[in-house]
């Protein structure tokens, strides 16, 4: 695992605030890492919370990224990603964008398995079973997601976020 994963992140003290995604249905569920037995009708709103803040490629608290970020892991070779078209909106309903992703993640691996073969090739992209909100994305998604040049977002190696 050493300098092979990383969980990816977005800082940026001026980053937009969103509402939760409601999940799709009862079985189905963002944070869940498996896929979805029907996909939802898009496209899905997601309502940006105030008019302050800046919407980045990547926003760690709801599952939502833009069209350019999803091509370029798509390019990398990820493959368990299932992308929704997405629609960010106002409290009131106005459009703001729509070259945005809502995405679900469709693999998780446990802290354990990680732990216990760091050497282990596990995937491209996954959750972690133990913590849910953490994205990790393997070295080469990370190279391919640098070479285009996303404001804001970071790169934590993941033996750092497992740490007891």
């Amino acid at each position: 695992m050493t300098g092979t994963y990383f969980v990816l992140g977005a800082s940026d003290p001026a980053m937009a605030l969103f509402f939760p995604v409601p999940n799709p249905s009862l079985r189905d569920r963002w944070l869940a890492g498996k896929r979805f037995s029907a996909p939802p009708a898009t496209p899905l709103k997601v309502v940006r919370r105030g008019t302050e803040g800046r919407i980045l490629a990547y926003h760690p608290t709801v599952p939502l990224m833009s069209n350019a970020l999803a091509e370029v892991v798509l390019a990398a070779g990820v493959t368990s990603l299932e992308l929704y078209d997405a629609l960010i909106v106002a409290e009131d309903g106005t459009s703001l964008r729509d070259d945005c992703k809502v995405f679900n993640v469709t693999a998780t691996v446990a802290a354990a398995q990680l732990r216990a073969s760091p050497s282990a090739d596990v995937g491209l992209l996954f959750r972690v079973a133990e913590f849910p909100t953490m994205l990790v994305v393997h070295a080469n998604v990370v190279k391919a997601i640098e070479a285009r040049n996303f404001e804001r977002l970071t790169f934590d190696p993941l033996e750092t976020a497992l740490k007891p």
